[in-house]
This record gives structure tokens, sequence and C-alpha cells, in this order.
């Protein structure tokens, strides 16, 4: 008899049963649309994107070496050659070897990497040149924002919890990879500093002297304009999707409307 009672499983229940089931027949957009109902917000959007395509959007709304050949005064002028790169070193360490394996294999182009990697200037008239440094961090903190614009599509992305970080790494990463690189490129092809410095746009002045030819600089800083048009156009994708989040809540002037 005792034999025979510990042989004995009790069966589950319908509802162990169905919870189960049911757990197990959800997609993934079923999971997406429950973790939004439970933050007590209404899934009306299609997930129509991954991680590629969110990988793909936040580098372009990055657009940090572009970013970086627009900026380039700022942080030159308030920091040098050393300044401009430590500068950038310091929000995102990723390029922190990739800079150094690049300095040690380009001796032979116009600037020396001694003067790329350890002269800081203070163009600004500032009274340290730690003050100084500080101010050029501006330009380059500003060249890694926009990794959050995954967030702000959130609702249109497929498995959004495990999909909108990894897309803000990798997009920080990549484009801080991208950065460094155009930034020690520039660094040593920089040629006459009052002349860059001097040009409404430092960039332009850089291409000009490298190619030698004003036909070349202007192709040049043609893709580097096409590509801030672009980025534009996601700028106002990740702004109407915060601009529509901010009315649902209520949150805007009119957003009775707004949130249509």
């Amino acid at each position: 008899m005792a034999y025979e009672l510990s042989k004995y499983k009790p069966e589950p229940s319908s509802l162990e049963v169905g919870s189960d089931t049911t757990e197990q027949n959800m997609t993934i957009a079923d999971r997406d649309n429950e973790t939004l109902s439970r933050l007590g917000k209404k899934p009306v959007l299609k997930r129509n994107f991954g991680f590629m395509s969110m990988l793909g959007f936040s580098c372009t709304v990055m657009i940090t070496w572009e970013g970086m050949l627009l900026l380039l005064a700022i942080g030159f002028t308030n920091g040098g050659y050393a300044g401009s790169g430590t500068n950038f070193w310091r929000p995102i360490s990723l390029g922190v070897n990739a800079g150094t394996t690049v300095g040690a294999k380009i001796h032979e182009l116009p600037n020396c990497a001694k003067d790329v990697f350890t002269v800081f200037m203070n163009g600004g008239g500032f009274k340290t040149q730690g003050l100084s440094f500080m101010v050029g961090l501006v330009g380059p903190i500003f060249c890694l924002l926009g990794a959050d614009s995954a967030v702000h599509m959130s609702e249109e992305i497929q498995n959004a919890s495990i999909i909108v970080p990894r897309a803000m790494i990798f997009s920080i990463g990549l484009n801080g990879l991208m950065g460094i690189g155009m930034l020690v490129a520039a660094l040593f092809c920089l040629g006459d500093v009052e002349t860059v410095l001097a040009s409404p746009f430092p960039f332009m002045a850089i291409f000009q002297q490298a190619v030698g030819s004003a036909a070349g600089a202007t192709a040049m800083s043609a893709v580097v304009t096409v590509l801030m048009i672009c980025a534009l156009i996601s700028f106002v994708a990740t702004g109407s999707r915060m601009t529509w989040s901010f009315a649902r809540d209520r949150g805007l002037p009119g957003w009775y409307y707004l949130s249509k």
C-alpha cells in the first residue's frame, strides 16, 4: 500500500496547465504588449523594427564622426591636439586602445605623434589648462549623444526589452570607434592651425589643405553634408515619437489633438 502511494503523483490542475500553455504560446509581440499594458499604456503601434534597424537608426542619430568634424574647433581650441583626443576618450573608453594603435603607425603623416598625443592648448584664454580642458569636453560629449533614440522607438521594436539596450550599447561602441578614428586622422592632417581655426567650418579647411583642390574638398564636404541631412530625418522620427508619447500622457498643450 505504501509502495502504491509513493508512485501516485497528482495531476496538475486545469488552471496550472492553462497558465503554462498560455505562457508558452505567447509570441514576442504579445510579451512586449503585456509589458506595455503593465505600465498602463495601450499598445497601438506596430512593431516593425529589429536589432539591425535600430542599430542603424541610433548610429544615424548620433552622427559621431560627422559631428566630430563639425565641432572640431571646440575641442581643439580648448585642449589642443592631446586635449581633443583625451576629451573624446573620457566619455567613451573604447577608443583608447584604437587611438593608441593608430597613432603608433602613422608617423609619416604631417603632424608627429608626439604633438598629437602630448600637446595641450588653451586658446580660450582660461585661467588654467584644466578649466580649458573641461570646456573642450562639450564638443566630444555632444558627438556621443543620441543612443537613447532607440528608447523613443521602443513601442515599435520587436522584443524591445532586449533589443533596445543592445542597440544603445553597440551604437555607442561602433560610433565611438569611428569617431576616434576620424579625430586622430584629422589631427594628424590638420595642417596650418591658424588657417583651420579661422575657417567657419574647420573640417573644410582641413580637406582643402589635404587634397589641395577646391573641387575635391567640396566633394568631401558634400558627403558629410548629405549624411547630416539623413540624420535630420531620423531626428524627426525620434522627436515625433517623444512628442506623441508626452501628448498621450497629457503633458503637452493641445495633447488631445497631438495624441491622435
